[in-house]
């Protein structure tokens, strides 16, 4: 694993370093590995996903922005000359399949910076729909059976947890233990026994913390749709 790392390193001639925001000093430096320099970037794309150093993921969600917009004037020529199945299948093609692709990862950002993904993507699906202005956003979504982008993340979340609690062998070794229960943590045999243990959080940016978020979400389920062994679409209500 690291001489793949180190050889990718070597390929991309540039790194991102995280900020540590407890830290006073800065953390960033240039690299050389075998005689290359590898510099340090405030962005670099990986795997089709912008990664900024603070990762609030404003660089990715501003170049998603600038993809889709495009489709407003393409939508509106073909709106009137395509069925409405047309329609459906041109929007997940071109739209929705670049929203959900890496939504686990950019999604868990504040909806102030998503914000701007949704109005467009709102703006997109009454296109295409044919809607009046002052139709509700719910309905854009019950139409084409989807979600939008904050409830795409947490649908991506629960997906991922559903298969840590019913299908664990399907994923990754390193995430073989990678929660705990809280019948683990203390020997009260409460109702909650089976929910995942989190830790303490106050601030916004804790909050965000995968690990935290992902058993935050799935403790919060309803017991009967946690036992369920298959994946259901979350409900927009």
């Amino acid at each position: 694993m690291l001489k793949w790392f180190i050889s990718y390193l070597s390929n991309r001639k540039q790194y991102v370093a995280m900020k540590n925001y407890e830290s006073e000093f800065e953390t960033a430096h240039t690299l050389h590995i075998n005689d290359k320099v590898i510099k340090n970037v405030a962005s670099g794309k990986y795997l089709g996903i912008l990664i900024d150093n603070d990762l609030k993921w404003i660089k990715h969600i501003k170049y998603l922005y600038n993809k889709l917009i495009k489709f407003v004037s393409i939508f509106n020529k073909i709106r009137s000359e395509l069925p409405f199945e047309i329609l459906r299948l041109s929007y997940f093609a071109f739209v929705h399949s670049h929203l959900s692709y890496g939504i686990a990862i950019y999604g868990n950002t504040t909806t102030n910076h998503l914000s701007k993904l949704l109005v467009l993507n709102n703006r997109l699906l009454r296109i295409l729909q044919h809607k009046p202005f002052n139709t509700h956003t719910i309905d854009f979504y019950n139409t084409y059976f989807t979600l939008p982008p904050q409830l795409l993340h947490t649908d991506q979340i629960l997906i991922f947890m559903h298969r840590y609690v019913h299908n664990r062998s399907e994923l990754l070794v390193i995430f073989s233990t990678y929660f705990e229960e809280k019948q683990f943590t203390h020997h009260h045999n409460t109702r909650h026994k089976h929910d995942f243990h989190t830790h303490f959080v106050q601030t916004e940016f804790g909050k965000r913390i995968t690990k935290y978020k992902r058993c935050k979400l799935w403790n919060n389920l309803p017991d009967d749709v946690k036992g369920k062994d298959h994946v259901i679409l979350l409900d927009l209500d």
